[in-house]
This record gives C-alpha cells, structure tokens and sequence, in this order.
C-alpha cells in the first residue's frame, strides 16, 4: 500500500507503464555515457597536470593555507555556532592590515614622480584630509 501511494505520488513521471523502457534507457545511459566519459576524461587529464606542474609554492602554500582556514571555520562553526562571527572578525583584521593601509608609490609615481603618494579621490580617506590637484572643495 505504501509503495502504490509513493508511485501515485510520482504519477507526472509515470513509472508504473513505462518500467520497462525506463530500464532499458538508463541501461543504455550507464554503458554509453560510462564510455563517453571515460573518453574525456582521458583528453582532459595532460592539461591538468600541465596546470597543476606550472604552480609555484607559494600558490600552493595560499591554497593549502586557505583550505585549513577553511577547515577551522567549519570546524568552530559546527561545535560552537561561531562560524559567521569567525568570517566577520576575519574580514574586520583583513581590512584594517591589508586594505585600508596608506598606498605608497615606490619607484616612479602617477606622472613619473619617485615616491608620490597615491590619494583617493575621496579626501576623506587621505591622511590629513588632503584633496587632489584640481579638486573642487568649499574653500575654493
């Protein structure tokens, strides 16, 4: 009875009349799709170890040390429910060491000036408040 009102449920794929041929494709996909794929899969693997080959270390120390960051995060994340307050005070220690630093030019500048300071646009985000060469301001 249960197994009758499961295949009632499923009536839109009509399993109960076409069993048989339903057998047969999907014995018919296992078999040629199986071969296809083995096909690719045979093309496929020189270019990935051609990629794999041209990494260096140092990508692959990011990529390692990515994933156990990763792995961390889930790890507190299923035992103490702290995986989203994890990524927010990691992404709050990214910004303030890495991206909201003051950007120096070393070497020729914007213009061909050694060591010019990059300004934002915005003076609110320079040091000191400083606007750029043709900035409009209300002091002007």
């Amino acid at each position: 009875a249960i197994l009758t009102a499961i295949i009632y449920e499923l009536q839109p794929i009509d399993l109960m009349h076409h069993h048989a041929d339903l057998r047969a494709n999907i014995l018919d996909l296992v078999t040629n799709g199986l071969a296809k794929t083995t096909a690719k899969t045979i093309t496929i693997i020189p270019p990935i170890i051609d990629f794999i080959k041209r990494r260096s270390m140092k990508e692959w120390m990011a990529l390692f040390l990515f994933i156990g960051y990763w792995k961390i995060v889930v790890y507190f994340h299923q035992t103490l429910d702290a995986g989203p307050f994890i990524l927010i005070l990691t992404a709050l220690a990214l910004i303030f060491t890495i991206g909201l630093g003051d950007r120096q030019s070393h070497g020729a500048g914007q213009g061909g000036q050694g060591g010019q300071e990059n300004l934002s646009a915005y003076s609110v985000f320079n040091r000191g408040f400083r606007n750029i060469m043709g900035g409009v301001d209300a002091t002007a």
